[in-house]
């Protein structure tokens, strides 16, 4: 069956127009074909644009040496900062329908990949944005935000990120509005988050303490067990998870207490492994330059070769703990076979191949973030 197609009339005119059949298979191909930018996502553009500019906003572009005032509507090098003041905001705009909204007292830097143009990085310093994808945005682009605490991975979506210092603690709350994403960093990862979940994530400037904690909804993360298994308990609303990580005596491997706590702060389950400082894998945000971790060395044990990881010879333990500090556990290392105790105010160094022990002072405690 088909349609004819006739005698029109146009504008009191006649037009004759030769009698044929169009399959409606074949119309509607051809609508597909005509309307193809609605059911595929814009790539993102060559350099961003800064619009909608409310307040004092300045950008320092990438072979620039101090900021200037940023300009309405205009198109900027990807490796610009932006930094924006008290009650303002801008939006920065990568391509139709994809943008960040930059809010007061922000500090971010907008990047891309050297090797894949298509992969966009929002590291952000302090304050908070708002992002905005379309759903299909994945199928062209890539987009992470990084923070001192975690790197987010946004897939269509919709969410806000929110990073402030706290005394010796920096925090950064993920907020899911719409879509999916996932936060990765130094020996965790959350594999999906959606809509109404929301999780905050502090991490001590000493580089060797993190706490994630659920403050909306229901999600899962993923942990190492000391059989070197994956697990993936479920991190139920105010539950959290400390992770401390601490340099082993021979200076050779990273170990690593993990424990989730419940809401009132009793200690639910605790895991332990060990792994090879400086293995190959994905750098987490700040490793390498922390008082924990060991000057000098730097750690790259988020995404780790098969067969790489030290299993601590020990099987999952629940020990009841008050500890509420950035201090790792003073019996960490009694989780190894054959390795005594150390005292907890000592950290051992590897530096151009000498031994250095350094004092640390007393770390702050962590509150209910």
């Amino acid at each position: 069956m088909g349609f004819d197609f006739f005698t029109q009339y146009i504008g009191g005119g006649i037009v004759i127009m030769k009698r044929t059949k169009c399959s409606i298979a074949g119309i509607l191909g051809l609508a597909v074909f005509l309307s193809g930018s609605i059911v595929s996502a814009a790539p993102f553009e060559l350099a961003f644009k800064l619009t909608k500019i409310l307040g004092e906003c300045a950008v320092m572009a990438p072979d620039a040496k101090e900021f200037a005032a940023a300009v309405e509507g205009q198109a900027y090098p990807y490796g610009s900062k932006i930094k924006t003041g008290r009650k303002s905001s801008a939006i920065i705009e990568f391509s139709s329908g994809n943008l960040c909204r930059v809010l007061a007292s922000t500090v971010l830097t907008v990047t891309e990949n050297a090797k894949d143009k298509k992969a966009k990085t929002i590291k952000l310093d302090e304050g908070r944005i708002g992002v905005e994808l379309e759903e299909k945005f994945h199928e062209n682009n890539s987009l992470n935000v990084e923070t001192a605490a975690a790197i987010c991975g946004a897939i269509g979506c919709k969410f806000t990120a929110n990073s402030t210092i706290e005394n010796d603690l920096k925090v950064v709350v993920f907020a899911w509005e719409e879509g999916k994403g996932k936060i990765t960093g130094a020996d965790f990862e959350i594999p999906l988050l959606e809509k109404d979940d929301a999780v905050s994530i502090s991490k001590a400037a000493e580089k060797d303490f993190i706490r994630i904690k659920n403050i909306k909804g229901a999600f899962n993360i993923n942990l190492k067990n000391s059989q070197n298994e994956q697990v993936s308990p479920e991190l139920k609303l105010g539950y959290s998870v400390k992770i401390y990580r601490e340099i082993s005596p021979n200076g050779a491997n990273i170990l690593v207490y993990t424990l989730i706590l419940t809401p009132e702060g009793k200690t639910d389950v605790t895991y332990a492994y060990s792994r090879p400082l400086g293995a190959p894998g994905t750098t987490p945000p700040g490793a390498g330059k922390g008082k924990g971790i060991g000057k000098g060395k730097e750690d790259k044990g988020m995404q780790l070769a098969e067969g790489e990881i030290v299993p601590i010879a020990t099987t999952t333990t629940t020990v009841p703990t008050t500890t509420t500090t950035t201090k790792p556990p003073s019996d960490i290392l009694t989780l190894i076979n054959g390795i005594p105790p150390q005292p907890s105010t000592i950290t051992t160094t590897i530096i151009g191949g000498t031994t250095r022990h350094r004092h640390r002072t007393t770390p702050t405690p962590v509150g209910e973030r």
